[in-house]
């Protein structure tokens, strides 16, 4: 009589096992890192939008108030860009002027940051892409 399972069938199937793991170790870990790092891009684009969103509305919410110029509106939006550390950042103001402005009128403030140097990894999926905001906001009364 044989017994059922011998010493050698144990250490074949033990090392075929380990053999077996190996290579699913080296299948998946690639994907799991792929997945975990254009996971993490994907938030730091979704940051950089909702900072130019931010940005945007507080340009706009300067503009519909007193006396304020389109150029203190961007002066005041590049000071945040620069806060948030978004590089090469452009801010655009409509109306160009606000002499003829009157109550309700809208003022549109336009946030730009380009993808590339904005976002926190090397390899940077969205490189060719810009994030654009608008604000628009009525001019207020008594002013």
């Amino acid at each position: 009589m044989t017994p059922m399972f011998n010493g050698n069938r144990r250490r074949r199937s033990a090392s075929a096992r380990k053999a077996t793991a190996a290579v699913e170790c080296a299948l998946v870990l690639p994907v799991i890192f792929l997945l975990a790092f254009s996971t993490l891009e994907i938030c730091s684009a979704l940051y950089l939008r909702q900072s130019a969103t931010t940005i945007a509305f507080e340009g706009a919410r300067l503009g519909v108030r007193g006396n304020t110029t389109p150029q203190q509106i961007i002066d005041e939006c590049e000071l945040l860009l620069t806060q948030r550390g978004i590089v090469q950042g452009q801010i655009t103001v409509s109306p160009s002027s606000f002499s003829a402005i009157k109550t309700l009128d809208p003022i549109t403030v336009t946030v730009r940051a380009p993808c590339r140097g904005n976002t926190w990894f090397l390899w940077n999926m969205l490189q060719n892409q810009d994030i654009q905001v608008s604000v628009t906001m009525a001019r207020e009364y008594g002013l």
